[in-house]
C-alpha cells in the first residue's frame, strides 16, 4: 500500500495514506471482496498446484496398464505436462509480478488464459462437428460407443464441458487485468507523488 510521508508543524513526519490506495481497497477486489492482488496468487497457487498433482496419474496401475509402450500415448502426455508446465511457470510469475510491482509479469499468465480459451472453443467445434476426431485412446472405455445417441450425448457433453471451461478462463482473465490495471495505476500514483512541488 503506498504511503505518503508529509511534515507536521513540529518538524516531524508523518505517515498518511494516499487517496489513491484508500479507493483501491474499494475498487479493485474480485470474488469475495478479496483484492485483486491476493486473488491472482491464489488462482496462481491453484495452478501450481495441478502441475503438481498432474503426474500423479502416470503411476496409477491402470493408467499404465493402459499405456503399455504405446508412443502416440506416451507422447500425448508428455505434451499435457509440457503445457501444464509452462502455464505453472507464467503462474510462478504472478507471485514475482506481485511482489516487486512489476506489472509486465503479469502478461505471461494472462495470455495464457487467451490460449487456452482460443483452445478450448477449437476443441469445441472439433466436439460438435467430428464425433470421432477426438475420443481417441477413450473410445474402448465408453459402454455402447457404436450406437449414436451415446456418441451424440457424449460430443455435445463435451463440447459443454469446454464453453464452461472458456467462461473459467475468461473469469480469471479478467481477475489478472484488473491485477494489472491496479499495479499500473500504483506506478502512475508513485510516479505523481514523486514529482516536486513548487
Amino acid at each position: 500500500m503506498t504511503v505518503l510521508t508529509t511534515m507536521n508543524a513540529s518538524g516531524t513526519s508523518k505517515g498518511k495514506r494516499s487517496s489513491f490506495s484508500a479507493t483501491a481497497e474499494q475498487v479493485y477486489t474480485c470474488c469475495c471482496g478479496l483484492h485483486v492482488k491476493q486473488g491472482v496468487q491464489v488462482i496462481a497457487a491453484f495452478f501450481i498446484l495441478c502441475v503438481i498433482l498432474f503426474p500423479m496419474q502416470f503411476f496409477d496401475s491402470k493408467l499404465r496398464h493402459r499405456l503399455g509402450f504405446d508412443p502416440s500415448i506416451a507422447a500425448k502426455f508428455i505434451l499435457d505436462f509440457g503445457l501444464l508446465f509452462s502455464e505453472a511457470f507464467c503462474a510462478a510469475l504472478v507471485f514475482v509480478a506481485i511482489r516487486c510491482e512489476a506489472k509486465k509479469l503479469l502478461l505471461p499468465f494472462m495470455y495464457s488464459q487467451y490460449f487456452a480459451m482460443a483452445f478450448s472453443l477449437a476443441m469445441a467445434v472439433i466436439f460438435i462437428f467430428d464425433v470421432d476426431a477426438w475420443l481417441g485412446e477413450f473410445r474402448t472405455q465408453i459402454d455402447n460407443y457404436g450406437y449414436h445417441k451415446t456418441r451424440l450425448f457424449v460430443c455435445i457433453g463435451a463440447a459443454i464441458g469446454c464453453l464452461i471451461h472458456i467462461l473459467i478462463r475468461f473469469w480469471i482473465a479478467g481477475i489478472v487485468k484488473k491485477c494489472y490495471q491496479y499495479l499500473a495505476d500504483m506506478e502512475k500514483a508513485s510516479k505523481v507523488e514523486k514529482l516536486p512541488r513548487f
